[in-house]
């Protein structure tokens, strides 16, 4: 079960990374290269409904903003996977061991 939910958060750690590292390439691509960005929101997202847009960088900054911010929580949320796997693997060695000291004292006469 411990392998499981270690896998599952290196790959939810693994997705946020690439989801932050989309946000931010497709926010620079989409500024730097601006008309061709606007040329192809008009012609496929907004072919249909009639309306043209004159401007897209806004709408491509906030694209990125939403990407790279849904990457860190998927990112965190992956670290904190890791966090809580990491702490119940060492709460039950501390366990094993701590009983191991008492059993060894309660052994040796001592309490």
């Amino acid at each position: 079960m411990y392998l499981f939910v270690r896998f599952t958060g290196i790959v939810i750690l693994i997705f946020g990374l690439l989801l932050m590292l989309v946000g931010f390439g497709g926010t620079v691509y989409g500024l730097i290269e601006q008309n061709t960005m606007l040329q192809l929101i008009n012609t496929f997202f907004l072919a249909q409904s009639g309306v043209v847009l004159q401007d897209a960088r806004l709408y491509i900054a906030l694209l990125g903003l939403f990407l790279f911010v849904a990457g860190m929580v998927a990112s965190a949320l992956g670290q904190l996977m890791l966090v809580f796997i990491d702490i119940a693997v060492n709460a039950q060695e501390t366990n094993v061991l701590l009983r191991a000291l008492r059993d060894n004292s309660r052994a040796d006469g001592r309490l």
